[in-house]
């Protein structure tokens, strides 16, 4: 068996087991003729998108088609014939397509599922987030779903160089788009507040140096980039990550509470860049900013661990410096730390807390691709 990027020729045959793949599942003949013009694969979707087969012995098997994007990717098909339904081709091509957004710094996946298919999408590690309306019948609402791309390790930091001072025209730009949906976005979440952060708009890293220039800008204009799929690609949001080890080898994790902006997800104690962690040379203090997060996050002092080299992580248009800090507690007695720091707090930013012990504790719903990166790099 073969993966290979589909060709012109084989237009014909993979609608035909597209249509096949979905009929598998009980649907009339009425609602597959509805459906044949959304699964008609043509050529110029080859061309836009990313559509690969596989196939043995000159038979196909199933195929996928993928659109990337430098903030959010989509899974426009994925279809297994009929009789290799079960036999591990959908896991082979979802890997095949993660490892191609991710090279491509797609930072995350949706994909519109039929009903039948969530449950397939929800072990791949997808999350459902909500339902749209189906393009082929009218009335039907089919569920959407949402996954992180892993990030990419970068390397070791061994020096930085980050300085205030630069500017972003992003906020000026789209001034009113930002207010309105600013006002969307607290009326939902009356806890957003809109403080100063700072934001990457020249970076780079090479032999363990990094450098870049950083802009101060509202969090709402940081909040409207971000959701629009961050259509500003002079732009990055570079922040420092707190990653707490624990004694017998385990990584501690927060998951974030309902009223933040990114609630339910699970990374890291970490926060962006403020304009408090400018010092007076006008050099951004990032590990400065880990600490500071870590304190208020989990109520843990990282003066009381041992710290290991910082590491860069690459995540589409993010870039973590993940600071390590080794405790001498095991994960329950970290656990148990902060939990009692937590519920001290009046309203804490984490709901709860996270021990990550391996590769297969990775959550692609919750954990952000940089997450899943230090997991795959620093444990089993």
């Amino acid at each position: 068996m073969r993966l290979r990027r589909a060709e012109p020729e084989d237009c014909a045959a993979l609608s035909a087991l597209a249509m096949a793949s979905k009929a598998h599942w009980g649907y009339d003949d009425a609602f597959m003729a509805a459906c044949r013009e959304v699964l008609t694969i043509r050529p110029d979707r080859l061309a836009n998108n990313i559509v690969e087969v596989a196939e043995a012995d000159g038979q196909l098997l199933g195929f996928f088609e993928l659109e990337n994007g430098y903030g959010l990717g989509s899974v426009e098909k994925l279809f297994v014939a009929p009789q290799w339904i079960g036999k591990g081709i959908g896991r082979l091509l979802w890997n095949r397509m993660i490892d191609l957004a991710r090279a491509a710094g797609t930072p995350v996946l949706e994909v519109e599922s039929d009903p039948d298919a969530e449950l397939f999408y929800k072990a791949m590690g997808m999350r459902r987030v909500g339902d749209r309306p189906s393009e082929a019948i009218a009335g039907r609402r089919l569920p959407l779903l949402t996954g992180f791309v892993p990030g990419t390790v970068l390397g070791p930091v061994s020096s930085l160089d980050l300085k205030a001072g630069a500017t972003w025209d992003y906020p000026t730009r789209n001034a009113t788009a930002i207010a309105e949906e600013w006002t969307r976005q607290t009326a939902a979440n009356p806890a957003l507040y809109d403080g100063r952060m700072l934001i990457c708009v020249d970076w780079s890293f090479e032999d363990g140096r990094l450098s870049g220039r950083l802009a101060e800008v509202p969090y709402s204009a940081f909040i409207h980039w971000r959701d629009a799929g961050f259509p500003d690609r002079t732009a990055a949001n570079v922040f420092g990550s707190a990653v707490v080890m624990s004694a017998d080898g385990a990584m501690i994790l927060g998951r974030m509470a309902a009223h933040t902006s990114n609630a339910d997800l699970i990374y890291p104690f970490a926060g962006s860049l403020e304009p408090a962690d400018i010092d007076p040379l006008g050099t951004v203090q990032i590990r400065a900013s880990a600490v500071r997060e870590l304190a208020e996050e989990s109520g843990l002092d990282a003066e009381k661990a041992t710290p290991g080299d910082p590491i860069a992580v690459r995540d589409g248009p993010r870039l973590s410096i993940a600071y390590l800090f080794h405790y001498t507690e095991t994960a329950k007695q970290l656990t148990a730390k902060i939990e009692t720091d937590l519920a001290r707090q009046a309203q804490p930013e984490v709901s709860e807390v996270v021990v990550v012990r391996g590769r297969s504790d990775i959550d692609a719903g919750r954990m952000p691709g940089y997450t899943q990166a230090l997991i795959a790099e620093l444990l089993d």
